[in-house]
């Protein structure tokens, strides 16, 4: 699926110039690639204009003249919209949890299950219960964490989630505020989502009743696009920061 635009409803957190603070020590033969219009708006308002700039729609089409204007200009980062993005009713660039409308989080079918350790949660209103159900297994189970008020940072996912195929979060009806701002995984700590695992969110549609809008936490879309691996070095805003692999 295409993540180059988010809609108008998403409420994204684009994070001024803390995103683009490593392009500030590019040296003078190296440069970034923007990878969607927004990134490359929101770089050009924030400090990246004396600094060598790609912008991968407008390169050549045909991947051999695409891979020799990029190995030209030594790219040594790249810059994307995250595809949390893509997800419905955001809020400063987390992801809302509503009373009935659950939010999923799956593994990868190829894989009995991972290691579950913990989410990132803002709650902006009054202490809540969030509910912790799994999915996909033959005797669901659930377990209802409470949630103190005014919390921002991760709060860790019952142990016997460990190795099942995914789990549901929704929260409790009342004046409770929760946004999703990140998944661990057991024994990864540097960044807020786990990119490349295989783990998809889905989403309920407020447009479309029943409907659930599903996205994968991975990147592999741009580096296809760019003939290049990436690595994502940081996932605080709704713009990804990447290195470019060999």
């Amino acid at each position: 699926a295409g993540i180059d635009k988010a809609t108008t409803k998403d409420n994204l957190w684009l994070g001024g110039d803390a995103v683009f603070a490593p392009l500030q020590v590019l040296q003078a033969d190296q440069s970034a690639v923007f990878l969607d219009e927004l990134s490359l708006y929101s770089g050009l308002a924030h400090g990246t204009t004396g600094h060598g700039i790609l912008f991968l729609p407008i390169l050549p089409a045909e991947l051999g003249d695409r891979a020799q204007a990029i190995d030209e200009a030594r790219p040594r980062y790249a810059l994307g919209l995250s595809p949390v993005a893509r997800l419905p009713r955001l809020e400063r660039g987390g992801i809302p949890l509503f009373p009935g409308d659950p939010l999923e989080v799956s593994g990868p079918p190829s894989l009995p299950g991972l290691p579950w350790g913990a989410i990132r949660l803002e709650n902006v209103g009054q202490e809540t219960m969030l509910e912790v159900q799994s999915v996909g297994t033959s005797e669901p189970k659930s377990e209802q964490l409470r949630v103190p008020a005014g919390i921002a940072g991760w709060l860790s996912l019952p142990e016997w989630l460990a190795g099942l195929p995914g789990f549901s979060l929704t929260t409790a009806a009342g004046d409770s505020r929760l946004r999703v701002k990140g998944l661990r995984i057991e024994g990864e700590t540097d960044l807020n989502w786990p990119w490349e695992r295989g783990v998809v969110l889905r989403a309920v549609d407020p447009d479309q009743p029943g409907e659930q809008v599903a996205v994968d936490l991975t990147i592999s879309d741009y580096a296809a696009k760019l003939g290049l691996p990436l690595e994502v070095i940081s996932d605080e805003y709704s713009i990804l920061l990447a290195r470019i692999g060999p």
